[in-house]
């Protein structure tokens, strides 16, 4: 039920002209599937007691990494003057 609703979701932005939406619908796409592979692996990995935190954790990966990716991305862009 989630990839069908991924999948026409993503279908219903491709119509649109703004290509950004298509970029974002991709973009949540991916976190939703890093997110549910990151509470399997944390199943697996962390004991019985701690599995309430899995989501948590998961969540924190993403977002670490997603900050990280941003600041690559600022500091690869070329500094403008605004002069």
């Amino acid at each position: 039920m989630l990839i069908l609703s991924i999948v026409t979701t993503t279908l219903l932005l491709m119509m649109t002209q703004h290509r950004i939406w298509v970029f974002a619908g991709l973009g949540g796409a991916v976190c939703s599937w890093g997110l549910s592979q990151l509470v399997t692996i944390f199943e697996r990995i962390l004991p019985p007691d701690w599995h309430v935190f899995n989501g948590v954790f998961a969540f924190l990966v993403v977002a670490f990494v997603v900050l990280w990716l941003i600041s690559l991305y600022e500091r690869l862009l070329p500094v403008r003057d605004e002069t």
